[in-house]
């Protein structure tokens, strides 16, 4: 950068008024380049852009008055440069820098450079591409650990899957590897989510059934084994578990109370090869993974030559040897006793009856059987208002629904919740929704049948990095022909969303516009559509909306069918 030119900018930065730096940097980059941006904005030129992204970079490392004022730079640097070839480096650079200097600005500069990475990775070749996509994993890898935290375990999930391909189709095997882990682990997590809220169902709805105590231990081992949550395990536990070492364990594991001595590593070891021994193999590793840990914690403090440090050695080399479940003190875990069912009563005998007189029935009409209402079709042509045909506890497939004041309304942030339109569309037809999400980063869907098959419509998937249509052949919405890499929503800003489905001749168009913009397009044959489990419907045949860990207000819901026959089902 010019000499004079530093000097004039920091001469200018420390002659601004003080109120400029009271209201953040946005007010202070404005007066420094928001005119020039407006310019180079207006251009159809791409390279004006890239110029301007490096100038701003190279201020942001050579002067930096605030924490805002960098931000602003490396922020701008990025939108400028990210989606040009020539410009990517400099994107890449400017995230880089903010992540060094401003370390709280990790995870959205990480998905940023996600989302920058992925986009190079399609322009490159040679030996860049494999580079690139050994940055594409790792810092796939940061992203989908604060997924992880944050609770976004399906969109977590699908980074690791969507990068795990990358790294394999480059050869990167142990990198690939180690996503693979990554993502099966997520994956068991997923599910062990779903488990998760059908025991708490079962137990909260039925606390006198005979199995429910094996459903309370189920619960607490799943937050131990899978979720990695002892804190939650522990306000679980209740008289269903009656081993007191178990309660003792599980308050050390919690992360409010790590063992202050070597003897509680010990039995914090033990205790996990017994949980290990208890539960399903695929868990076993990770469980077996902290035991060993434990035990590693426990010989760094007991430096005495005593039986115990000599259990503890052996149980190590058994870990390592793959016979951690072997010879396992007191075995797996025991069991809570079914719970009694209610004695039935005695069935009394009846009385001999006398036999009475007979005498001529009087004949009754017969009673007319009801017949169920029949799904009537709807008029094509004009957009049907659906709200008011939902009943959210019939149509809810997962998570809280209601609808009131002329509108629906997800009001708990939930994993993959999701609600069923009551309505068949016809062939092709167009569905609109209008929208406010109110908490929240991660998924608002639309799932749409599409000729004897389904697709989700994804927006701000992944914590606000994709959106698009998932599954196609198979690939996520994050990693196929219809995905965009902009895909952030903000909260309590209206949306409307309109798609636009038509198949004929064996072939499907879909087309999604966002607030008038044009956002989605896919032609193809709708047999390569499908719909992960995780976000199914009842049937392939009806939409319906929902949401991921945020709460949306749903304004309004309309249908047009465009052909075929629009049958609603209430």
């Amino acid at each position: 950068m010019d000499r004079r030119y530093l000097t004039i900018l920091i001469a200018f930065t420390f002659s601004l008024p003080t109120a400029v730096f009271a209201q953040g940097g946005s007010k202070l980059f404005d007066a420094l380049h928001g005119q020039e941006l407006r310019r180079v904005r207006t251009t159809l030129s791409t390279a004006d852009d890239v110029a301007m992204a490096a100038k701003l970079l190279e201020e942001a490392r050579a002067s930096v008055v605030n924490a805002d004022l960098l931000t602003d730079l490396c922020d701008h640097a990025y939108d400028l440069s990210w989606s040009v070839a020539e410009g990517q480096p400099t994107a890449i650079a400017a995230m880089k820098y903010l992540v060094e200097k401003l370390p709280d600005k990790a995870t959205e500069a990480n998905k940023r450079l996600v989302v920058v990475y992925r986009d190079r990775y399609g322009k490159v070749e040679g030996d860049e591409k494999k580079q690139v996509a050994r940055d594409y994993a790792e810092t796939a890898r940061l992203v989908g650990r604060d997924l992880l935290k944050t609770g976004m375990l399906s969109e977590a999930q699908e980074l690791y899957e969507a990068v795990t391909a990358v790294a394999k189709d480059e050869g990167l095997t142990a990198l690939a590897d180690q996503l693979d882990r990554q993502g099966a682990k997520t994956k068991q997590r997923v599910m062990a989510a779903e488990r998760i809220r059908k025991l708490r169902y079962k137990i909260e709805n039925y606390p006198d059934a005979p199995d429910t105590p094996h459903a309370q231990l189920e619960l607490v081992h799943l937050y131990v084994a899978v979720m990695d949550d002892p804190n939650t395990a522990a306000a679980e536990l209740d008289d269903t578990i009656t081993e007191p070492a178990y309660a003792a364990n599980l308050k050390l594991a919690a992360a409010v109370r790590l063992p202050t001595n070597d003897d509680d590593w010990f039995e914090l070891a033990h205790w996990y090869r017994r949980i290990a021994a208890s539960m399903h193999e695929s868990l076993q590793d990770e469980l077996l993974a902290r035991a060993k840990s434990a035990y590693q914690r426990y010989l760094a403090t007991h430096e005495t030559q005593d039986l115990r440090r000599a259990k503890a050695v052996l149980a190590l080399r058994r870990i390592d040897a793959g016979e951690g479940l072997a010879y396992v003190a007191g075995g797996p875990l025991p069991q809570p006793e079914p719970r009694a069912a209610a004695p039935t009563p005695p069935t009394p005998t009846p009385p001999t009856p006398t036999p009475p007189t007979p005498t001529p029935p009087t004949p009754t009409p017969p009673t007319p059987t009801p017949t169920p209402p029949t799904p009537t079709p709807a008029p094509a042509g004009d957009f049907v208002n659906l709200i008011p045909l939902i009943d959210a506890g019939a149509d809810k497939v997962h998570g809280e629904w209601q609808v009131a004041d002329d509108k629906l309304q997800l009001t708990k942030a939930d994993e993959s919740a999701r609600l069923r339109l009551p309505i068949k569309p016809g062939t092709s037809y167009r569905l609109r929704i209008a929208f406010t999400r109110h908490t929240g980063s991660s998924t608002v869907a639309v799932l749409l049948p599409v000729g004897d098959q389904s697709v989700r419509l994804m927006l701000s998937g992944f914590g606000g990095l994709f959106s698009g249509l998932g599954m196609i052949d198979g690939k996520l919405a994050s990693e196929n022909a219809s995905t965009v890499n902009k895909g952030t929503l903000t909260n309590g800003q209206a949306y409307t969303v309109l798609a636009d489905v038509r198949v004929a001749d064996g072939q499907a168009t879909i087309k999604v516009t966002l607030n008038d913009q044009p956002f989605i397009e896919w032609s193809g044959d709708p047999s390569v559509l499908s719909v992960q489990d995780a976000w199914k419907l009842k049937t392939d045949d009806t939409p319906g909306i929902g949401a991921h860990l945020s709460t949306v207000d749903f304004n309004k819901v309309e249908l047009e069918t465009l052909e075929g026959e629009m049958v609603k089902l209430r």
